[in-house]
């Protein structure tokens, strides 16, 4: 099945999801794309690590082979991870419902912190977005 079918014939549409207040989506899979999170984060430069604001584009990918509801997270056109199994299904839904194809959000890169003794820790992203997804007013 084509994608646009999938969601209900939406062409290129991109959605601004509301912000959370105080809901927070924790992004999975980070490790994984460690690289691409240190390059947003312009390296650790920080012992306490960073905390950047910046802003999230989240897409279905249908032809992952893992789960076919999978939401993919980037940030400036990097792949950062994905929306855990449950918060995937209830966005895919949310993007179905109002035609959408893709939708962007408030977003915080986070840790990456480096002690200057060898010690380094991951960069980690959470999404701002309310619960559940709804549009940005």
């Amino acid at each position: 099945m084509a994608f646009f079918g999938l969601f209900g014939g939406a062409k290129n549409t991109e959605v601004r999801c509301k912000r959370g207040k105080g809901n927070i989506y924790k992004v999975v899979g980070v490790a994984h794309y460690q690289s691409n999170l240190l390059v947003l984060a312009g390296g650790r430069k920080q012992a306490d690590g960073v905390e950047l604001d910046v802003i999230a584009t989240l897409k279905p990918e249908p032809r992952n082979p893992y789960d076919s509801n999978a939401i993919t997270v980037h940030i400036e056109n990097k792949h950062v991870g994905y929306l855990n199994k449950k918060d995937a299904h209830t966005f895919g839904v949310f993007l179905k419902n109002v035609r959408a194809n893709s939708a962007v959000c408030d977003a915080l890169i986070v840790g990456g912190w480096d002690d200057m003794d060898g010690d380094e820790g991951l960069f980690g992203v959470k999404l701002s977005m309310s619960k559940p997804p709804k549009l940005d007013d």
